[in-house]
């Protein structure tokens, strides 16, 4: 969902899918989008990016999809739209094709071109917040072993910048950093005890900044990390 620019939110489930406070109590995960129609600007963009999320789904194992469809024949009714992994469906993308937002994009080939010892990579890490979860953007590597994790906020809804801005703060790894879009309707004081590790962007981010918050705030890895 990330890698497709998607709000999303998820939650630890059991194996009859109903939700658990942990992800020590879990055996899969639900995930939930939100589709074009809550968006107030921009919904063609994001229900193109959607269009193009789905076509991943088949890439599972095993994976159960509900939607919920705005009928514009009514007057605000919805129907309901269901698949999973038992319908046969295959998909056409390939499991390593790599699909980035704008943002994610642009920093990934201008970090290519850079001249740093540190790496950037996808981040596998997830962040346990209980009734949920968060998987962040980037990780920053240092060949001395020193990692930085990175997540990026950039084209939210307000309600959902708000949620966003409740699990960062609740988010206590001392190499947790953030870079947030100008664009947002936020300050420094939105991000708590996290506002010195936030690089303000307003296209695009330069890869020195981004070094530059890793070489204060990244952390020797963890002995026993896969």
């Amino acid at each position: 969902m990330k890698l497709f620019g998607l709000m999303h939110r998820i939650y630890p489930i059991d194996q009859d899918g109903t939700r658990v406070a942990s992800t020590d109590l879990a055996a899969g995960y639900e995930v939930e989008l939100d589709g074009p129609v809550s968006l107030f600007r921009k919904s063609q963009k994001y229900g193109i990016r959607m269009a193009n999320f789905l076509p991943a789904l088949p890439l599972c194992d095993r994976w159960e999809m509900r939607a919920e469809i705005l009928d514009e024949g009514s007057a605000g009714d919805t129907k309901q739209f269901t698949l999973d992994h038992t319908d046969g469906l295959v998909s056409h993308y390939s499991t390593g094709q790599r699909f980035d937002s704008d943002v994610e994009r642009t920093l990934t080939r201008k970090w290519e071109r850079a001249t740093t010892e540190w790496d950037l990579q996808r981040e596998d890490d997830v962040f346990d917040l209980g009734s949920e979860v968060m998987i962040p953007d980037f990780a920053i590597e240092h060949p001395d072993g020193r990692r930085a994790i990175m997540e990026i906020i950039g084209f939210w809804t307000p309600e959902y910048l708000t949620s966003k801005l409740a699990k960062i703060r609740q988010i206590e790894a001392d190499n947790f950093v953030l870079a947030v879009s100008e664009r947002l309707d936020c300050s420094d004081e939105d991000f708590g005890d996290s506002a010195d590790r936030v690089l303000w962007f307003k296209t695009g981010m330069h890869v020195y900044d981004v070094v530059e918050l890793a070489e204060e705030y990244a952390s020797p890895v963890e002995t026993g990390r896969d």
